[in-house]
């Protein structure tokens, strides 16, 4: 028996998908009352067995889960239950499902603490009794049971903050931004459809091809409405050029001798410097291509053979960093590892069986276009339903101030869609002309892509052979037991360590975007791309050739295998980690991205029939020599005498006796059949969703030397010196709330915490050079919010670059303090790092002018916070009653009487004429000023 191995939170997030009718007081009530349900921590200590469970489910809740034991029941009335596994007595419900299901015999043994043969019916079917409403605890419902575990990864910036750096399972959505091209931003901006976009995989894949070949005879060999998108309708048809560096523009000798960087070398392919800066824009697409491509990226599929081709053969994200910029996601495939279950010593091995049936019999196409067609709801017959779950979520978590991590559980509901995966192999053998075409396979053309998107059953053979293999492949599985293993009551009333199988079988990454529309002002599904988890290929593939020529690192160069941009190596034959790469999206306007894993589920369809109750042969039944009860079996729905369904305990002695009747220490029996098969869903579990946007990152700081001029025109200057980058700089103070807004889509889109180094420099230019001023000392940044008296562009006049020094003068008043700020836009508009603040005055001594510069830093702009701002007057007067205004004088009081009834007679002071109650006026006048304060004094008595 092999048993799947779980992940820890310290690795990744673990969650665990329950049905809800596994929870206490759901409608499977036989569960509630025998064991092995879950429930809410908080409905544990504070109800009863039968109440609270999902309902309770509404907050994030804790569970714990009751075992179930078969020999001791929840339920007082029942002494034990016992299934019979003899193959004498167990049958197949249904000799046509393709699946294994059986009918076993489960046995109910009743107590004397029943009191008699009418309550033990109505415990089972409902009732009154004695005035008691009884809650029937069987019913013949269909219940699911398809409890698994499985894992997440944390989201790169919750990994940031758990401590020791634990967690080997993330998922990344943000983006790199490489190149400032400003006429390709500009083009990209003005198309009414991101699709139109230059795609990273359509691009990438057919660099690799030969492509005299390809267009000798493109239409066998690939989609020719692809192929005009790619080629710019064939005005730019040499692809195979697109990463090498441009040589004519930029020759060799010269990057040599500037001793290029990375950065700038990959800049200088042609994919830049022709391709999307001047062909695209040269060469538009005609209306039908448009179309066409509009169309069919609407849903990309990256299949098993597109995988490995451009992950593990071409190495396609050596090119990623060739396009201006892009949104990347990155997560880890997930895959089961299995270990046998009693050598726990044995080799832990890879197991994705039903993925591989999928894949190794050519299934992959039409279970991904199926899988879209599905979800996508394109299909009227076969639509996925929407099932509520309890979904349990174990993880760490913490936050950048806090020292320790905290382990934490916590349960919700949640609605998950989801399809039968044999419905869907019915529906898919079935119907095997196609239904929807808004979809592209990336790569070229093959015998099963092109069966997919058949119109006239010219592919039938392929398409239902395909079908019919992979149905007889899960089948097998299904027949396995350390896939579906279920004898009896004990193992269907699973314990917490028995999952039910749960696969990964693909991924889909939904692009959300665009104008909202609608009442509800919804944004629509931009394009969806769907692709199966790979496999892991056993044989090695042959690594490329040396290339031939000069190889600068960085920069791709002509091979007579294609360009090729890293020292080549052999490809990994296991791909561990999907790096997705988006190129079709515009600058600087926000997309929401959703990942979501379809998990294959081997769970269980199961019900309870043909119950039959016991009832007493006679008014005594009991026989005392024996210690047996003389029973009988009847249907409890019509009042008919009926056989057991369990094999007999004691056989009768009479030879008239039957399965009808039955001798038994116990008092009360029940039998009744449970009927269970395997059923396989595909679940929609969603992993992550993010919203960001492309933007370029802030330009370095201004470094500002003041200066006077030196005349009679009252002016004073600042030259302005665009700093060096320093990677250890955080995001720059913001002024405004469009600042603020920048630096949250920032900070989220980078997965940065406050307070993080910026590690990246700004890739445009500096273009503009802002100027603050307020004649007010500021408190804060946000005091220069509208302060703004210059933008200085610094661009130069006969070229595209910039100047990087500049100069500002400005004319004041005299004898008045003035306080600048400086800071850098570059051409994308995203501010930078602020200069100091200048408090600047300029001095009028009799006519002679002179300019005091005092440089403030952000700390020295907080005021102090005064706590008591107010200081004792003791030390310099003191105003107090004399002794005789302050003794008591208690002569009149009685003291062998109660304290209370003398209390009127005690009397402060002794003096003639008492203060108490009366105003005094003192009068304090300065000596220097003659300017004079009064003080009104009051005196009064408190009472004790």
């Amino acid at each position: 028996m092999l048993y799947s191995l779980t992940k820890l939170p310290t690795e990744a997030k673990i969650y665990r998908l329950i049905n809800l009718n596994l929870f206490s007081g759901s409608s499977d009530t036989f569960r509630t009352v025998v064991g092995g349900w879950w429930n809410t921590k908080r409905a544990e200590d504070s109800m009863s067995p039968c109440e609270g469970g999902a309902d309770d489910l509404e907050t994030e809740s804790e569970l714990v889960f009751r075992t179930y034991d078969k020999a001791v029941p929840l339920l007082r009335y029942f002494d034990h239950l016992s299934p019979n596994t003899d193959p004498d007595v167990t049958s197949i419900v249904s000799e046509y499902s393709v699946f294994p299901n059986e009918k076993i015999p489960i046995r109910v043994f009743g107590t004397t603490g029943v009191s008699n043969d009418k309550y033990w019916k109505d415990l089972f079917l409902g009732g009154s009794f004695s005035g008691e409403d009884i809650k029937a605890v069987y019913n013949e419902d269909v219940f699911m049971y398809s409890y698994f575990e499985s894992s997440l990864p944390y989201p790169v910036i919750d990994a940031a903050v758990i401590k020791n750096n634990t967690t080997t399972e993330k998922i990344e959505i943000s983006y790199d931004y490489n190149n400032h091209l400003p006429t390709y931003e500009e083009y990209v901006r003005n198309l009414d459809s991101e699709l139109l976009i230059p795609n990273f995989y359509v691009l990438t894949n057919l660099q690799s091809y030969d492509l005299s070949d390809l267009y000798a005879d493109v239409a066998s060999q690939y989609d020719v409405d692809v192929i005009n998108y790619a080629t710019l309708e064939m005005e730019y048809p040499q692809l195979d050029n697109l990463f090498i560096y441009d040589k004519n523009t930029w020759p060799i000798e010269v990057a040599k001798t500037q001793d290029l960087a990375l950065e700038t070398a990959k800049q200088r392919t042609y994919i830049s410097s022709e391709y999307l800066s001047f062909e695209l824009l040269s060469n538009p697409l005609c209306d039908s291509t448009q179309e066409a491509i509009k169309h069919k990226f609407q849903n990309m599929f990256l299949d098993d053979v597109a995988i490995n081709k451009l992950y593990n053969v071409d190495n396609i994200m050596q090119y990623a960093e060739y396009f201006p910029y892009y949104i990347k996601i990155n997560f880890p495939f997930y895959k089961n590892f299995m270990i046998d279950a009693i050598d726990k010593a044995s080799e832990v091995k890879m197991d994705t069986r039903f993925t591989d049936c999928i894949i190794d019999n050519n299934y992959t196409t039409r279970f991904l276009k199926t899988l879209k067609e599905v979800f996508n709801e394109d299909l009227p017959s076969l639509q996925p339903e929407e099932i509520n779950y309890a979904i349990e979520l174990e993880y760490l978590s913490s936050s950048k101030e806090d020292p320790i991590n905290y382990h934490l559980e916590a349960a919700k509901k949640a609605n998950i869609r989801t399809v039968d995966f044999v419905e869907m192999l019915s529906y898919t053998y079935n119907n095997y002309n196609s239904v929807t075409d808004d979809c592209y396979f990336i790569g070229g053309r093959n015998l099963y892509r092109d069966a997919v998107f058949d119109d006239f059953g010219e592919y039938r053979f392929i398409n239902t052979v395909s079908s019919v293999d992979t149905l007889e492949c899960a089948v097998s599985h299904v027949n396995n037991e350390n896939v579906f293993d279920i004898r009896g009551l004990q193992n269907l009333l699973y314990q917490n360590e028995k999952q039910a199988w749960s696969e990964v079988v693909a991924y889909r990454i939904q692009k959300v975007g665009g104008k909202p529309i609608g009442d509800a002002r919804e944004q629509k599904t931009i394009q969806n791309y769907w692709l199966i988890n790979p496999p892991c290929y056993e044989t090695e593939q042959s690594p490329p050739k040396e290339p031939e020529g000069e190889w600068i690192p960085g920069v791709a160069v002509e091979t007579d295998q294609g360009p090729s941009n890293d020292p080549p190596v052999a490809p990994a034959d296991c791909l561990e980690e999907f790096n997705f790469i988006d190129t079709q999206v515009k600058y600087g306007q926000n997309y929401t991205y959703h990942v979501f894993a379809y998990v294959l589920v081997v769970g269980a369809r199961y019900k309870f029939s043909d119950l039959r109750l016991t009832q007493g042969i006679s008014v005594d039944n009991y026989d005392e020599s024996t210690g047996l009860y003389g029973l009988e079996f009847y249907d409890p729905k019509t009042g008919e005498k009926t056989e057991m369904l369990y094999k007999p305990e004691t056989s009768f002695p009479s030879e008239f006796a039957t399965l009808v009747q039955e001798k038994s220490q116990f008092p009360y029996l029940a039998d009744f059949y449970l009927n269970s098969e395997p059923c396989i869903k595909i679940l929609e579990m969603p992993m992550y969703s993010k919203t960001l946007k492309v933007l370029d990152n802030p330009p370095n700081e201004t470094d500002v030397v003041p200066y006077q001029h030196l005349d009679a025109s009252r002016q004073v200057g600042f030259g302005a010196f665009y700093d060096s980058f320093a990677d250890f700089k955080t995001f720059p103070s913001v002024i405004s709330s469009r600042d603020e807004q920048l630096k949250e889509d920032y900070m989220h889109a980078r997965d940065l915490l406050e307070g993080d180094a910026l590690p990246f420099e700004s890739v445009s230019r500096p273009r503009y050079l802002e100027v603050y001023r307020t004649d007010i000392r500021p408190t804060s940044y946000i005091d220069f919010n509208n302060k703004r008296i210059g933008l200085v562009d610094l661009r130069s006049a006969d070229s595209k670059e910039s100047y990087t020094t500049e100069f500002f003068d400005d004319k004041i008043l005299s004898n008045k303090k003035y306080y600048y700020l400086f800071r850098i836009l570059n051409e994308q508009f995203i501010i930078g790092h602020t200069s100091g603040i200048y408090e600047t005055e300029l001095i009028n001594d009799g006519g002679y002018l002179y300019a005091l510069f005092n440089v403030l830093s952000e700390e020295d702009l907080q005021q102090d916070i005064f706590v008591n701002p107010s200081k004792k007057f003791k030390k310099l007067i003191h105003v107090q009653p004399s002794l005789t205004q302050l003794s008591i004088d208690a002569h009149e009081v009685d003291y062998n009487e109660r304290a209370e009834t003398q209390i009127d007679k005690v009397y402060v002071g002794s003096a003639d004429d008492l203060i108490w109650g009366k105003t005094f006026k003192i009068r304090l006048t300065s000596e220097k000023t003659g300017k004079k304060i009064d003080l009104n004094i009051t005196y009064n008595l408190s009472s004790i």
